[in-house]
């Protein structure tokens, strides 16, 4: 009985990357983790205006998701999280809201 759990073990050792249902993440760019970081800044200074978490408003998979495949591949494309960070990062991305820093303070700025 030991061997033949051995052997299963072993088995499944040298067959891993086939038989895994676990899937790597794919590694991500240096530009798509500059774009997660600026997403991240919005995020914040959203939640701050709002007095919420941001864990309520965007997952670090959501930001993921729209760096790589835009803000339509999201939750946040609709609803209270679009109201409050989905039109933010809309705008961010169309080059028509910009992130200042002013006496210490972070601010949005619409073009």
């Amino acid at each position: 009985m030991g061997r033949k759990i051995l052997s299963a073990v072993s088995d499944g050792i040298k067959n891993m990357d086939t038989m895994s249902p676990y899937q790597k993440p794919a590694k991500l760019s240096d530009e798509t983790l500059q774009i997660i970081d600026v997403l991240k800044m919005v995020l914040k200074l959203s939640a701050q205006e709002n007095k919420i978490t941001p864990r309520l408003i965007a997952s670090q998979d959501d930001l993921q998701n729209i760096a790589t495949d835009g803000l339509d591949s999201t939750r946040i494309k609709e609803g209270w999280r679009y109201d409050i960070f989905g039109e933010k990062v809309e705008k961010l991305l169309d080059g028509r809201l910009h992130i200042s820093l002013k006496n210490g303070d972070f601010q949005f700025i619409e073009q």
